[in-house]
């Protein structure tokens, strides 16, 4: 991966983007058995997990269109379905990893999907939660610093593959 200095301008290939994100993500050399990837849109970390030596990996999305796109990668040890983070549909203990890549700064509450999270995850697995941070939101330069710990919601959407991701956050203000 090439040095980037503050200031610097670079292309990122996204092939390459995605490898080395999961090489920082998932570590160089382990793999988990069996992985739950929740909110997985098309599934690209979820056949990156599977390409690691994941013995299967399930994925859930809310948006049947990217449920749709990751089944058509046609991945033999991986499965996708709809469904909701706060009510997932697996058996207590059923994962050695749960990945929830951009998920949890997309919903207004996450107490349940952290419930749910614990009750499917093995005692000895692991929760990966991937979160953009808001200073990488496309308005950080429009918003004064008195305002940066409002509660406020932010439409930011991505592409992955072609697709768009329609990306709804909500930067909820600290209890008092």
């Amino acid at each position: 991966m090439q040095r980037v200095q503050p200031g610097d301008k670079i292309a990122l290939d996204p092939v390459e983007f995605k490898r080395e994100m999961a090489t920082s993500v998932f570590g160089a050399t382990h793999a988990f058995a069996t992985a739950l990837d929740v909110g997985c849109g098309e599934g690209y970390l979820a056949r990156e997990l599977v390409n690691r030596g994941a013995r299967h990996v399930d994925g859930i999305d809310k948006s049947a269109a990217l449920i749709a796109a990751a089944r058509s990668a046609e991945i033999p040890a991986a499965s996708f379905s709809g469904g909701d983070a706060a009510d997932l549909p697996f058996s207590p203990e059923s994962f050695d990893l749960v990945l929830a890549n951009h998920l949890l700064n997309n919903l207004r509450d996450i107490k349940l999907p952290i419930g749910e999270f614990a009750r499917v995850l093995r005692p000895s697995g692991r929760l990966i939660a991937l979160i953009r941070h808001p200073c990488f939101y496309g308005y950080r330069r429009t918003l004064a610093w008195t305002d940066y710990f409002s509660q406020r919601a932010i439409e930011h959407p991505f592409r992955v593959d072609g697709l768009t991701f329609p990306c709804h956050c909500c930067h909820m203000a600290p209890a008092t």
